[in-house]
């Protein structure tokens, strides 16, 4: 399927679109992932939670044509929270070019093998890898470099060389120099190097056969929903092209951001029952939140706001309910705000002012059509000593009762 027609799958929530994006990117997606992370389980975490990510934030992709770079920056930010296994040394009688190509590779910086396997493996345009691995432009020629100075030490380990002790392939534009120079190195050094063909001489993963099903049925059952909501918030930054911002070492926990994102989308879910939530469906997905365990393993969601009650004052939150709040898979207009009930005839509460002071008239009216003030309460006059009491009043506590006559 097009690039374009699965977007627009995803962003109308079409049943079978998570589907149809993995038939078109499941298996490439996995590969890059397990070549980074080492690890068959952890690789399908990062497939399953980058495609996650892709179905919630689809609508922030400007160009529909950037949809499979885009998948490959989503990837990269999921294996980016993993801690890769480092490979296990292997001497097992491979042949003699594919054993260096394999010890080329491992050598390099993980910066320098994830861009050159994203261009010489899945075939990232170059104008796309800064913005898959979050880097700086130029990062494919500095790991060329690199991955001809290790090559290069790798195919002259067995030539001894005296000068060549004192420069490192760590440092690859000495130690190139000093190979083209030196009488001895020169002559068996590669003339060339070719990046695509020392990854293609690289041994193949084999996909799981249970990868699609696992993946597939995340979207599907009510009882992943917590983790879906989790997984979809704890992405928060994306640039204006849409795709995730420029770091791809987030922290383990995803910042205070993510958790707001999780609360205000699970406080929605709770409201709109009959919603789907990435295909989860219907009541079931509303109380799958509460008893997911996978999220139940990762995170703690935060209580819901308290209800803000007509008559108080309203407190702005920190984090404004941007776009970028929105829940999985919901619609909401400009994010999950709270909304005060005004009274018929009324659109927002009048605001409170003090009385302005006393202004003097000389013609004793009003200034303009601001009405006067009232005059100020004249004071008490105050009784004379010899008044009597008045027959309303009572006597006071202390007078003697009167006698009777005869």
């Amino acid at each position: 399927m097009d690039d374009h027609l699965l977007v627009e799958a995803l962003r109308t929530h079409e049943p079978d679109a998570p589907a149809a994006v993995y038939e078109a990117y499941g298996e490439a997606l996995y590969s890059y992932c397990r070549s980074r992370l080492g690890d068959d389980g952890a690789a399908a975490v990062a497939v399953r939670d980058a495609l996650i990510v892709a179905d919630t934030h689809v609508w922030r992709l400007r160009e529909p044509a950037r949809f499979r770079p885009w998948l490959y920056a989503l990837a990269a930010v999921e294996c980016a929270r993993a801690t890769p296994v480092p490979p296990e040394p292997r001497d097992d009688g491979e042949p003699g070019p594919r054993r260096a190509a394999r010890r080329a590779v491992a050598a390099l910086s993980a910066e320098a093998r994830d861009v050159l396997a994203l261009r010489y493996v899945h075939g990232i345009e170059p104008a796309d890898l800064a913005a898959v691995t979050g880097g700086a432009d130029g990062g494919l020629e500095r790991a060329h470099r690199a991955l001809e100075a290790v090559l290069t030490a790798e195919i002259l380990a067995e030539t001894p060389c005296p000068d060549r002790d004192s420069v490192t392939p760590e440092r690859p534009g000495k130690y190139l120099q000093h190979v083209r120079d030196c009488a001895v190195c020169s002559p068996r050094a590669p003339r060339t190097v070719a990046a695509a063909k020392v990854f293609a001489a690289l041994p193949r993963q084999q996909v799981p056969r249970t990868l699609r099903p696992e993946v597939i049925a995340c979207f599907r059952d009510p009882e992943m929903v917590g983790r879906r909501l989790f997984v979809a918030g704890r992405v928060a930054e994306f640039g204006q092209d849409g795709f995730p911002g420029p770091s791809r070492r987030p922290s383990g926990r995803g910042g205070r951001r993510a958790f707001a994102l999780v609360a205000a989308a699970t406080a929605l879910t709770a409201v709109a029952g009959g919603a789907s939530l990435l295909w989860g469906g219907g009541s079931g997905a509303t109380s799958g939140v509460a008893r997911s365990p996978a999220a139940d393993e990762r995170t703690e969601f935060p209580p819901a706001s308290p209800r803000v009650k007509v008559g108080e004052p309203v407190r702005s939150p920190r984090t404004s309910a941007a776009p970028s709040a929105l829940p999985v898979s919901a619609t909401v207009g400009q994010g999950a705000q709270t909304t005060l009930s005004m009274p018929p005839g009324r659109s927002e509460p009048a605001p409170t002012r003090s009385r302005p002071p006393r202004r003097s008239t000389p013609s004793g009216g009003p200034v303009g059509n601001r009405p006067e003030p009232p005059p100020e309460d004249p004071p008490l006059p105050t009784p004379p000593a010899s008044a009597e009491p008045s027959a309303s009043e009572s006597p006071p506590a202390s007078t003697a009762p009167q006698r009777s006559a005869g």
